[in-house]
């Protein structure tokens, strides 16, 4: 296995395959070309499995939860991870999308301090509905200082090991749950920035 794998985890729910063949090929288009990406259902999808099937790739797998789970993502986030063959894991929603350099990008910044880190974050930009305390959309969202409410898991690329030691993806805090998991990690691990926007919050 290649020390550099990432595995990026898509969660899913009846979203429209035009939408997340969006997210897909955002991933496919990667200039680090060493990734896995996980497609999680959240609950059976025979249509969606075909569609996976049908684009014949290694590198894409499709995975599903025995029932639907109605919980933002967050049971499937944390239901792929023992699917992860990578050292590092993405969260990317299934509506959005990462930049060509994303993945370089943040691995680069992850090998390129004297003291490890146990993750990075990006700046994104965010177009959708926003809490009233960020402003309007667009908004451009840097997630630093790490805290609840400030962070999207888009935002982020986790060393797998770094997230098992918080006992993986937060599955008590709802809509919420990417802020609570990103602050438990701040409060173990140190983090790197980086000063870039790579992906977009659709």
């Amino acid at each position: 296995m290649d020390n550099n794998l990432v595995s990026v985890i898509t969660p899913t729910w009846n979203r429209p395959l035009e939408i997340l063949e969006r997210c897909i090929r955002s991933v496919e288009y990667q200039t680090h070309s060493f990734w896995e990406h996980i497609i999680c259902s959240d609950g059976p999808n025979p249509a969606l499995e075909k569609y996976i099937q049908e684009r014949n790739s290694s590198k894409l797998r499709y995975i599903h939860l025995p029932e639907h789970s109605n919980d933002f993502g967050n049971t499937p986030r944390q239901f792929s991870l023992q699917y992860a063959n990578g050292k590092f894991i993405v969260f990317l929603d299934d509506d959005n999308l990462i930049y060509p350099h994303f993945l370089e990008k943040m691995l680069a910044s992850l090998s390129g301090t004297k003291k490890e880190k146990g993750f990075a974050v990006c700046k994104i930009l965010h177009l959708g509905p926003l809490p009233k305390h960020l402003g309007n959309p667009p908004k451009v969202l840097s997630g630093i200082p790490v805290r609840v409410k400030n962070i999207d898991s888009l935002q982020v690329m986790v060393k797998k090991r770094a997230l098992f030691k918080i006992g993986g993806w937060d599955q008590k805090s709802g809509y919420l749950a990417d802020g609570y998991t990103f602050q438990r990690l701040a409060e173990k691990f140190s983090y790197v920035t980086v000063d870039q926007i790579l992906g977009i919050h659709a």
